[in-house]
């Protein structure tokens, strides 16, 4: 991505290993059904194995690892891929959508 006049800044918010005050920075409140205790206790039994300091406590929906690579330390590097919709434009979202549609994703013409 890096090139004439183009400038690229990464940021991240953790360090190298998870710590539990980054993990501080993650609490949210939770209201309706995220905050059913039985949706909460299978987020915790789904999760708790694979990140070292993460909870429902702090981490009421999703799962946010504040520690180098990001969220993708929780989801072991993998990815879901795109669905049709996801290369569309949405009305409430400006600027959104992609410039190519599904079927171009993986094409080899450049």
């Amino acid at each position: 991505m890096s090139g004439p006049n183009i400038r690229i800044a990464l940021f991240e918010s953790g360090s190298f290993e998870e710590t539990d005050e980054h993990e501080a920075l993650n609490a949210v409140k939770a209201s309706g059904m995220l905050a059913s205790s039985d949706i909460q206790e299978a987020r915790e039994q789904k999760n708790k194995h694979q990140i070292k300091v993460w909870t429902t406590k702090t981490q009421k929906f999703g799962v946010r690892c504040r520690v180098l690579g990001g969220s993708t330390a929780g989801w072991a590097g993998k990815v879901a891929p795109f669905d049709a919709i996801d290369f569309e434009p949405r009305s409430w979202v400006s600027n959104s959508g992609w410039p190519i549609d599904q079927s171009e994703r993986f094409s080899k013409k450049r």
